[in-house]
């Protein structure tokens, strides 16, 4: 019964994550993302959120995200609560991120009401 329940564990909930299981594997986006630095130096936001769920990730999953085979396998309670805390660190980031978007949205939206007034106000002369 035990070694059901670690396939359960094993191909069940890691293989959520695991390239092997699923072609959109949640991990390897995260792990492989290049882009973030162009993000970051693009626009200056923060990404110590997005890195720290990354180097937890790093920890169970390789680059392709395949899962890494421990010698001595961490406990399941070990990994669940280090995927909750990538998890939110990927959540906080996310919010960042949409706080961003969404500030620059509204800089936008006040340019453009700016320039239709103007316009506006020209028609008028």
């Amino acid at each position: 019964m035990l070694s059901e329940d670690y396939k359960v564990w094993d191909e069940g909930t890691l293989a959520k994550f695991n390239e092997n299981k699923n072609t959109n594997s949640i991990s390897k986006k995260i792990i492989s993302n290049t882009e973030i630095e162009t993000i970051q130096t693009s626009v200056g936001l923060d990404i110590s959120k997005y890195q720290q769920a990354k180097n937890i990730l790093a920890k169970y999953f390789t680059d392709e995200g395949k899962i890494i085979k421990h010698k001595i396998s961490p406990s399941r309670s070990t990994i669940l609560s280090d995927l909750k805390s990538a998890n939110e660190s990927i959540n906080e980031f996310n919010n960042e991120m949409i706080k961003h978007n969404t500030n620059l949205i509204t800089s936008l939206k006040k340019i453009r009401q700016f320039k239709s007034i103007r316009t506006n106000n020209i028609a008028w002369l």
